[in-house]
């Protein structure tokens, strides 16, 4: 259910090629391996968390999304799920989901409808 998404010129014209939409990350924390990490953003395919995690890319994690409303995370709403590493870097470490369950949609579709952003996170692929 993951997809790695670019731009592309299309007659002059940037073009978006990814599958999921991407929203930011504000209010979402993601437990790996007994860390929690700050998302940067957040699809329905994957998550890219804040900083290097010590992962090699293709190794496949455990996850759990938590999501934070103020200083309290909402363990209740919590969705576990698996992740493989897809890139890391300066940019953060991303992560594309393994065989999503229902929850995990159903979290990130709630993660989207609370951000206080009128859209979708605008940002360059990296």
């Amino acid at each position: 259910m993951g997809s790695v998404g670019s731009i592309s010129k299309n007659n002059g014209a940037m073009s978006e090629r990814r599958r999921y939409t991407r929203y930011a990350g504000d209010g979402l924390m993601v437990w790996v391996d007994g860390r929690i990490y700050p998302a940067i953003d957040v699809s329905l395919g994957g998550v890219r968390l804040s900083g290097v995690q010590p992962v090699k890319r293709g190794a496949v994690v455990s996850l759990k999304l938590i999501p934070c409303h103020g200083e309290v995370m909402m363990l209740g709403l919590a969705a576990i799920a698996q992740g493989q590493v897809l890139a890391v870097g300066p940019s953060g470490t991303r992560l594309a989901f393994v065989s999503p369950r229902y929850s995990l949609a159903k979290t990130v579709v709630r993660h989207t409808r609370t951000q206080h952003l009128d859209g979708v996170f605008s940002q360059p692929v990296g």
